[in-house]
């Protein structure tokens, strides 16, 4: 009787059973689904930055915007291996750009490293060098570096004559913005040529193309010999253009 009356209590329960597993399954519907989207978000988040994307996070850095996370990082984050090319970028547009051609002192020198993070958690591995020496001239240099790419964001080199101020003539050294961000063609692998957008007395911005993209740049350049002898100039990526419009 005890059996029958199991196999009894058994047969009443199938229906509950049923109904518990059309429930989970369901349900499993539902979710599993989401699982996959979500993987699907966090890779396409994933992605690298574009060139436009990473002008327009570093114009963000600039302007101290809060869509712009910063976060400092030691070296010791950092391989040689990783620091490597960013390091023969720096050195190679120190040394080529500078106006001075006496014996250079190095006076003070120091680094920076830190991530430019994007709201959906992307961002550039940044290095930021200075530099102050003195030869013939007194020199300021400033350079900041995408350690992962090697792009160039931005780059300041200012001088001022100290002495033997005849071994630079004005017309070698006193050239326009114009030049200037032409010359920057030679410091951009890859890109093939340079078109000159808007020229504002010393500020041309330029679009530098290289394959079927471009990158834009503003080039500021200032010299004046009275009452001292002093060059200026600075190069910094930006994203693209409006039409008619020029950093001021």
């Amino acid at each position: 009787m005890k059996i029958l009356k199991d196999l009894k209590n058994l047969k009443n329960f199938r229906p509950i059973l049923g109904a518990a597993i059309t429930v989970l399954v369901v349900l499993l519907a539902a979710i599993v689904p989401a699982f996959f989207v979500q993987d699907h978000d966090a890779l396409s988040e994933a992605q690298p930055l574009t060139t436009a994307e990473r002008a327009e996070l570093f114009a963000l850095y600039r302007a101290e915007d809060a869509r712009c996370a910063v976060e400092e990082l030691e070296v010791d984050a950092f391989t040689e291996e990783e620091l490597a090319g960013s390091w023969d970028v720096i050195r190679d547009l120190r040394d080529s750009l500078r106006i001075d051609r006496g014996e250079i002192v190095p006076e003070s020198t120091g680094e920076r490293f830190f991530l430019l993070g994007t709201a959906d958690g992307r961002g550039l591995r940044m290095r930021e060098y200075y530099e102050q020496s003195a030869g013939d001239w007194s020199n300021w240099f400033r350079v900041y570096v995408d350690i992962d790419t090697q792009e160039v964001f931005f780059l300041y080199q200012s001088s001022k004559c100290l002495e033997n101020e005849e071994k630079y003539s004005e017309k070698d050294v006193a050239v326009s913005a114009k030049e200037m961000a032409e010359l920057w063609l030679e410091y951009l692998p890859g890109c093939e040529r340079v078109i000159l957008l808007e020229e504002k007395e010393n500020t041309v911005s330029a679009a530098y193309l290289r394959g079927d993209e471009a990158i834009y740049y503003d080039t500021r350049y200032t010299t004046y010999t009275s009452p001292e002898y002093v060059v200026d100039f600075r190069y910094t990526i930006r994203p693209p253009m409006e039409e008619g419009q020029v950093e001021s």
